[in-house]
């Protein structure tokens, strides 16, 4: 059963049978929440959603940044970059062999 314990308010977040989040303060409270950090039933009506959906949905796989929105044009950009490089690669192979450029 996948459970943690929130690093600040040290209530405990776990995945119930029902697919649901169910939260434990320190006090010994609880309260039920979706996957999403809704508020089902209980006595804690508040949560974290980032934990409640970390122990709900579990961790994400990972995506290489060039599907990223913010990074779209990455992979032009490291296309050039690497070209670039191996350009002067090619030209400190050249000078080092005591070539003309």
């Amino acid at each position: 059963m996948r459970q943690i314990q929130h690093p600040m308010s040290r209530a405990i977040y776990e995945f119930d049978e029902d697919f649901n989040v169910l939260v434990t303060t320190k006090d010994g409270k609880t309260g039920t929440f979706d996957p999403e950090g809704r508020y089902l039933h209980g006595e804690v009506k508040s949560v974290d959603p980032e934990m409640a959906r970390w122990v709900g949905l579990g961790p994400r796989e990972p995506v290489p940044i060039t599907q990223n929105r913010r990074f779209m044009g990455a992979a032009k950009l490291l296309e050039k970059m690497q070209a670039d490089r191996l350009a002067e690669e090619a030209r400190s192979n050249r000078l080092a062999e005591g070539g003309k450029l």
